[in-house]
């Protein structure tokens, strides 16, 4: 539609030049009504002429003072209208059927092609197709008439001072063009305009050489532009500072940002001078613009390629891989470094809804934590509104921890299954303490869910630690510590030695936790060390340094019940009250009266159970004393 208002402009200089040939002695205000109806005509609108000036010498020349072309509605804005025009017309081409227009000036050319949308130049009103050679009757002379080639026109200079066009929010303002076609059709076009609407282009330069079909359509087009300042964006992305670009019709488009600064606040912050270029095919055809369209992004050290779908709202992200380093200086500075390799398998995403689609490998990438870096290898895929992480490995502290993860978009809501074989305890401790608190060799799963806030956090942790220590902590040694202070068996233990049951290793720590926001809590937690057992529920607060409350009982070996003189029978159970204290700094709590029957029982128990064997004969004691467990609730029949 914009062409056929600019060429029913020319045409219409073009018809007034000739006008001016014929009737050169005729007044031109004589000329203005018949020409006004035949513009009105060829147009389909309405056309209004203002003064008309005609002249022959030096050359054949027309002089229009105002112009219009009536929009959708007569009495609206108009299509088109122009202050003043100027042609002048080479006289003796046109002889041999050439227009050649010397000069062709425009002043204050304004055209609104929102106007065209509505009513067309083919709207009633325009004339009717002339009728073919057939339906005419005409003779044989008039068909070898019609059969005579057309007219070719080539205007050697032209000019626009103060132009303007509107389409929709857009709008150039301030079009000052130069430029000409010759008779073979290619020529040269300059302009300097301003752009605005959703953005702006201030200071626009540009040059177009091109070459047309007889019929008009483009042959050949090379563009070139620079613009002093792009200005586009909102509050989540921006985009200012000067650009420039090129185009050739049938091989590329190239647009270079690089002395372009682009923000979006969390994400990007791209300062001028760092290099950002954009380009892709541009068909010989305008009409045939592959869709969805291929854009290459280029960076100051990778590229990336993009496909672009418009009308479906897609981005899709070519199978190309990515050295995350390089966008190092493109991010908020904000935000962490991430090192390692992307490799896309046509990863991409819809908008409005967002829902994403495709996949990504993630080659070792390097993830900076409050605790330290972390390197995650694993495919990513989108599935619609869900971005799930499959067969993930997230490698910490030389250890490695195996996991599927998934996030949902619209909710928030994330899962998580993780899994550890035989992973050192003591690297992955050191990254969250200054002092190395508890080691071994770790066997764990844990199914975890989140939905928004920690205390949304619920799921199951299984823990099984074999070969491990708890450094600075040992429950044999604050239990017997607590029983040696005891003044009823000092004597009894006067000369022996229990600080070989007093090792911190253990040999298996094991339980299952329920998880409900920052809070574990146990009902099988067993810690299994050479002399001992303790069979604990409770649970671990994760706020903090991790505030224990646990409680149950402890199973002493025989070895142990020797030492403190229980040569027989069966094996000793201590009551815990309660472990209190930190992760890192456990502490056992036993009351004085548990303390006091303990040491009773000690005491009295191995000389009971020697007169018991005396007299009954062997075993006697332990049937006794089986029985008595009975009778009190504690033992099986």
């Amino acid at each position: 539609m914009r062409r056929c208002a600019i060429a029913g402009l020319v045409g219409l200089a073009v018809l007034l030049g000739l006008a001016a040939l014929a009737v050169s002695l005729i007044d031109g205000e004589r000329l203005r009504p018949p020409l006004a109806r035949f513009a009105s005509d060829a147009l389909g609108r309405e056309v209004e002429l203002g003064e008309v000036g005609l002249s022959l010498f030096p050359l054949p020349a027309v002089e229009v003072d105002g112009l219009r072309v009536a929009g959708a509605d007569s009495s609206g804005p108009p299509l088109a209208s122009v202050e003043s025009l100027r042609l002048r017309v080479a006289f003796w081409p046109l002889l041999s059927r050439q227009v050649a227009v010397r000069t062709l000036h425009v002043i204050g050319p304004a055209v609104d092609l929102s106007q065209a949308q509505e009513n067309g130049t083919g709207s009633a009103g325009s004339s009717a197709p002339p009728p073919g050679p057939d339906e005419s009757g005409s003779s044989g002379e008039q068909g070898a008439s019609a059969e005579a080639p057309p007219f070719r026109i080539a205007i050697q200079s032209v000019r626009v001072e103060r132009g303007s066009l509107r389409y929709g929010d857009w709008s150039l303002e301030g079009i000052r063009a130069s430029g000409g076609v010759g008779l073979d059709l290619e020529g040269t076009l300059e302009a300097e305009l301003d752009v605005s609407g959703p953005a702006s282009l201030r200071d626009l330069e540009m040059r177009l050489e091109f070459a047309l079909e007889p019929d008009g359509r483009p042959r050949s087009g090379r563009l070139r532009f620079e613009a002093g300042e792009l200005s586009a964006g909102n509050e989540t992305a921006s985009l200012r500072g000067p650009v420039s670009g090129q185009a050739v019709l049938g091989e590329t488009w190239r647009l270079d940002l690089t002395r372009t600064a682009v923000r979006a606040p969390g994400a990007v912050e791209k300062a001028p001078g760092q290099a950002l270029r954009l380009a892709g095919p541009l068909p010989a055809d305008l009409a045939a613009v592959p869709s969805p369209h291929p854009v290459r992004v280029e960076l100051a050290d990778a590229a990336l390629e993009l496909e672009l779908d418009p009308g479906g709202r897609r981005v899709t992200l070519g199978d190309a891989g990515l050295e995350l380093a390089s966008l190092h200086p493109y991010l908020d500075t904000g935000l962490p470094r991430v090192g390692g390799r992307v490799r896309f398998d046509g990863l991409g995403a819809r908008l409005d809804p967002l829902r994403l689609f495709g996949s990504a490998r993630l080659e070792a990438v390097e993830v900076p934590l409050p605790w330290g870096d972390a390197r995650v290898s694993g495919l990513l895929r989108g599935r619609g509104d869900e971005l799930e992480l499959k067969g993930a490995r997230l490698r910490v502290a030389e250890q490695d921890v195996t996991f599927d993860a998934s996030y949902v978009l619209e909710t928030g809501a994330a899962s998580l299954a993780a899994r550890t074989r035989a992973v050192r305890v003591e690297p992955l401790i050191e990254l969250f303490a200054e002092d190395r608190s508890l080691g071994g060799r770790l066997d764990s799963s844990a199914t975890l869910s989140f939905r928004s806030g920690i205390e949304s956090l619920r799921g199951q942790v299984r823990l099984d630690l074999r070969d491990g220590r708890i450094y600075g902590f040992s429950l044999l040694r604050q239990l017997l510590g607590r029983l040696a202070e005891l003044p009823v068996l000092v004597a009894s233990l006067r000369g022996k030695d229990l600080s070989k049951y007093e090792d911190e290793r253990f040999e298996r720590l094991s339980g299952t936790f329920e998880v409900r926001g920052q809070t574990l809590s146990t009902r099988d937690l067993t810690l299994e060390y050479r002399y001992a057992t303790a069979q604990l529920r409770g649970s671990v607060d994760l706020q903090g340094e991790g505030a224990l409350d646990l409680r149950g009982r402890v199973v002493l070996s025989r070895e142990v019940d020797a030492e403190l003189g229980m040569t027989s029978g069966r094996r000793s159970v201590i009551p815990i009250p309660r472990i209190g204290g930190t992760l890192s700094r456990p502490r056992v709590e036993i009351d004085e009266r548990v303390l006091a029957e303990l040491a009773l029982a000690y005491t009295t128990r191995g000389r009971v159970r020697r007169k018991l064997d005396e007299k009954l004969g062997s075993g006697a004691a332990d049937a006794v004393e089986g029985l008595l467990d009975l009778l009190r609730g504690r033992g099986e029949p």
